[in-house]
């Protein structure tokens, strides 16, 4: 069994399972859906973005099952923990943890970032 990269050697210490395969740097390089290319534009965003490199936080009201929250002036994050999408307020989509469905949803167990 192919170690992954967690390792030079032939084998691991511990078993690897062979559904990991699709884990590797490698594979997620690959795959633009991929959790490594989300982190990647998270911190590109992240970079760029003064409301995310300061101390101005706020909490907002949300939907059920949603957690809300302003940084800065410009920036709202909104994760829906819900397993129903909800309304996706108003603004422009900076970033989004999955795909978003184009009915003004946002999908349940995905979270976007918006210029407000």
């Amino acid at each position: 069994m192919p170690p992954y990269g967690f390792t030079t050697g032939t084998s691991t210490w511990l078993p690897m399972p062979d559904d990991w395969a699709t884990l590797t740097v490698e594979a997620e390089l690959a795959d633009p859906a991929s959790m490594l290319e989300l982190y990647t534009q998270a911190l590109a965003l992240r970079r760029k973005t003064a409301e995310l490199r300061n101390d101005e936080f706020a909490w907002l009201d949300g939907p059920d099952g949603c957690l809300v929250y302003q940084r800065g002036k410009g920036l709202v994050v909104v994760v829906n923990a819900g397993a129903e999408p909800v309304a996706l307020p108003s603004g422009d989509v900076a970033l989004a943890s999955g795909p978003l469905t184009g009915d003004g949803q946002l999908p349940a167990n995905t979270a976007v970032w918006l210029r407000v």
